[in-house]
């Protein structure tokens, strides 16, 4: 079955689909393309008939690899207008709201940032104590704000959805 899905990580692609099972709200099927069994909404699935010219869906499409500053840069004119002061670096960037004088609050109301690596930390009783394991990180992309705590992305794309998202909704808020 081909479908158009207006969700994931490619959303208005066509995809070819194996249903499983079928709820009031999802399908679950086999994705064709990557093999693998994926829960798709109902609301987010159109037609192919339906949809005009779609892309066909790539699992190899290349992530964003834009640096944090790079993605900011993009659009902290338009962070600036709702109000904000941006603090960006490469792998981080925050809002903060303004002082009456002016001057920027250090807390941040938004951020997003980039962790490669991901310690665990253990202590498996054999007297040496608390150790680490450094690893790279499945989901180096973190976001949040004063009111959705942190949520982690493998994909730099949605880390700045819900950036900008927060952005936009607590400037709103003020």
């Amino acid at each position: 079955m081909r479908i158009v899905y207006r969700g994931g990580s490619q959303p208005g692609t066509l995809r070819e689909i194996v249903p499983i099972s079928v709820t009031n709200t999802d399908v679950v099927a086999r994705d064709v393309a990557t093999g693998i069994t994926k829960t798709f909404k109902l609301a987010k699935i159109e037609s192919e008939a339906g949809a005009i010219g779609p892309q066909i869906y790539d699992p190899g499409q290349a992530r964003d690899r834009r640096s944090i500053r790079e993605a900011i840069e993009a659009v902290e004119k338009e962070l600036q207008l709702l109000g904000w002061h941006v603090a960006v670096s490469d792998n981080y960037a925050s809002l903060h709201r303004f002082f009456k004088n002016g001057k920027p609050r250090k807390a941040a109301v938004v951020q997003v940032w980039f962790d490669e690596f991901t310690v665990d930390g253990f202590d498996d009783g054999d007297g040496l104590g608390m150790q680490e394991v450094v690893r790279p990180s499945k989901l180096p992309y973190h976001a949040c704000s004063i009111r959705v705590p942190t949520r982690s992305y493998a994909d730099l794309r949605k880390a700045l959805l819900l950036f900008l998202d927060e952005a936009k909704a607590l400037a709103a808020s003020e």
